[in-house]
């Protein structure tokens, strides 16, 4: 990744020298390696864990060498729960991630981590026996992922190769819990890239509050086409558009006998089953599951005591079954909580036992962007949401539709993790102008006591670049809808003065480039070189999604042509010497916007781009477009391939 963020820097003050036909002279002095080697990163906390008194929680130390705990009352810490120095092999390497066990005796210690491909990572994981001061390796026969502790915290389940294995603390010994796996073939209890990339799929195994049954999905790829990651060059299993897609089968696996059942996953041929939620509430496994073309969502309660799935919900919706919606949809000790987008703006419902009676939690013209936990004391429900300005994130809670409270008064991009019982939380947001602030705070949102403010960075950047600010702009299409984004002009600030300017093209709609929060990098630098640099949110609509259908490509570029025709009308804006840079589905953006005969591109920079939509993860890609037998001429217009010619 640095070496990527190297390249991308020089190439973009490669492009200095190419407009006008001088170069843009430096005038502050700018660290750029600084800035690729992380510099101007804010600080946070790392890896907190919230302790079950409810009135302490444990973080990492920085160097990784300690856990250590404090009060969420503010001052000092009040205990060192592991510190490596203290145990008898001390050159154990450093902790990169941590986990209590539930009854927090044991601690699930990550380390030595080793990412693959783009979407997942293998690492060594130990158990931390805090009454024994003892530490050992959950297995030796190679790095393991998705490590879990049973609910009793006497057990680890664990994923390697394909295969998913029981790790017993008491024996210290290592089972198979399924041997069929193999990379590339079958995989047991784990996604593989393509649901990491579409579905943003976490572990596919669950554990059963009996300590005794653990539930898996096995993804059979076999029939998958071979895709080589550009960046490794390792070759992993990966369906584009109108290919096969993996077949599902879900099993339950019982401790005490070693035995395997196979349990009822009641879905189309074709088809995702994207996660696995345990009901602690009320004792079973609830399964997720979509059709291929992701306009029906099924939720199926199974028992797995009789291996029976029996239908929850069903949601159908012809513009397409969002991927957030099942990411955020929770149960809690009222029933389920669904998040979706029932009436054009993604809202939470509360949903009784049996899927049924559905409830607002929230409504209005605006996204709920997480949910962040039920408080049952207090009859609340906590959530992020865009509600008042797509550009910030803030915080609220609300009783079962109606009590809502704004818990954050600044503005920005905020984020709180609540504490066990609710009382408190650990707050963190940042601006345009402000890094990253971490607080604790109060279930109200009082401020209690500040963990990490950057303030030694915030004057830093302050004296370095005093003028380079973002500013927010609002853009009118030609449909009507409303494009928010920001723009940085050069640091001389000279009213009189065109300058170049470069669009940073978003990589997919999931992504917000333009967002109210701290960061300080490439935009910064190039505009200490002289450009003028730009950055816009996709919005969305529902209107829109519909003309979108089948036509990806074309209408969405559209727009894009109109926020270049705005450009045109701001008076520091050179549009003869327009740049564009994009990755990913905004390389694919750059190039077919370079196409266009209407616009005029000096020159663009993409990594990683498409040049063809039908190249595009499946599970991405047809619910908008459909399978390309479907839509022959749909993909053929929204394809590089065909218009390169005009570029």
């Amino acid at each position: 990744m640095k070496k990527m963020k190297k390249l991308l820097v020089l190439g973009m003050l490669g492009m200095c020298s190419l407009v006008g036909g001088k170069m843009y002279s430096l005038e502050y002095n700018f660290p750029l390696y600084d800035l690729i080697g992380g510099a101007f990163e804010p600080k946070s906390v790392c890896c907190v864990a919230h302790l079950k008194d409810k009135e302490h929680y444990a973080v990492l130390s920085e160097d990784g060498r300690s856990i250590v705990s404090y009060p969420y009352k503010g001052g000092k810490k009040v205990d060192t729960i592991l510190s490596l120095s203290n145990l008898v092999d001390s050159n154990f390497p450093s902790i990169e991630n941590f986990e209590f066990s539930q009854d927090e005796e044991k601690i699930l210690l990550t380390t030595q981590i080793e990412r693959r491909c783009e979407f997942s990572f293998v690492a060594e994981y130990y158990v931390y026996n805090r009454r024994s001061n003892s530490l050992v390796s959950i297995s030796q026969q190679g790095k393991q992922e998705y490590a879990s502790f049973s609910p009793n915290g006497k057990m680890v389940a664990f994923a390697r190769k394909g295969n998913l294995y029981l790790f017993k603390l008491d024996t210290e010994t290592e089972s198979p819990i399924t041997t069929d796996g193999e990379e590339g073939e079958i995989l047991n209890g784990v996604p593989n890239p393509m649901y990491k990339d579409a579905f943003n799929s976490k572990k596919l195994f669950v554990w059963f509050e009996d300590n005794n049954h653990l539930a898996y999905l096995k993804i059979n790829e076999s029939n998958m086409p071979n895709v080589e990651s550009l960046s490794k060059g390792e070759v992993f299993k990966y369906s584009k558009a109108g290919e096969k897609i993996p077949t599902l089968s879900l099993y339950l696996y019982s401790v005490s006998n070693k035995k395997t059942i196979p349990l009822q996953l009641p879905m189309q041929e074709e088809g995702y089953a994207p996660k696995l939620l345990y009901d602690r509430y009320a004792d079973r496994l609830i399964v997720f599951t979509l059709n291929r073309m992701q306009d029906q969502l099924d939720l199926y309660s199974v028992n797995y005591k009789s291996s029976v799935a029996s239908p929850l919900l069903r949601e159908i919706d012809k513009s397409g079954i969002c991927p957030l919606d099942i990411e955020m949809t929770d149960v809690c000790s009222k029933g389920i909580v669904l998040a979706n987008k029932r009436n054009s703006y993604r809202h939470l419902y509360l949903l009784n036992s049996n899927g049924l009676n559905p409830k607002p939690i929230t409504s209005g013209n605006w996204n709920v962007t997480k949910f962040l936990g039920y408080d049952e004391g207090r009859n609340l429900f906590y959530y992020q949401s865009k509600e008042g300005d797509p550009m910030q994130r803030k915080i609220y809670s609300t009783a079962l539709g109606s009590g809502k409270k704004c818990l954050t008064r600044q503005e920005g991009v905020h984020e709180m993790c609540f504490s066990k019982g609710f009382n408190y939380a650990i707050h963190s947001y940042s601006n345009y102008t402000t890094p990253t602030k971490v607080e604790i705070v109060s279930n109200s949102g009082k401020s209690i006591a500040s963990i990490e403010n950057n303030t030694d960075l915030e004057e830093k950047v302050s004296n370095m670049l005093p003028s380079s600010k973002k500013e927010e702009f609002e853009v009118k299409t030609s449909r009507g809808n409303t494009l928010k984004g920001w723009i940085v002009k050069p640091n001389e600030g000279d009213s009189l003065k065109k300058y170049p300017v470069i669009l940073i093209e978003n990589s997919g709609h999931r992504d917000k480039i333009a967002l109210n929060r701290w960061h300080f990098g490439i935009e910064n630098l190039l505009a200490s070189e002289g450009f003028v640099v730009i950055g816009v949110n996709d919005v969305v609509t529902p209107e829109l999604k519909k003309e979108m259908f089948l036509h990806l490509g074309d209408y969405d570029v559209k727009e894009q042509v109109d926020l270049i025709h705005y450009l045109s009308t701001l008076p520091c804006v050179d549009l003869n010497n327009l740049f564009l840079m994009g990755k990913g589905y905004g390389g694919y953006r750059v190039l077919m916007l370079m196409c266009r005969e209407e616009i005029s591109v000096k020159g663009g920079i993409v990594f990683d781009p498409l040049t063809n939509l039908s190249l595009c993860n499946a599970p991405k890609i047809e619910p908008i477009m459909r399978r390309p037998k479907e839509n022959f001429k749909g993909y053929e217009c929204a394809s590089a391939d065909s218009i390169v010619g005009n570029m």
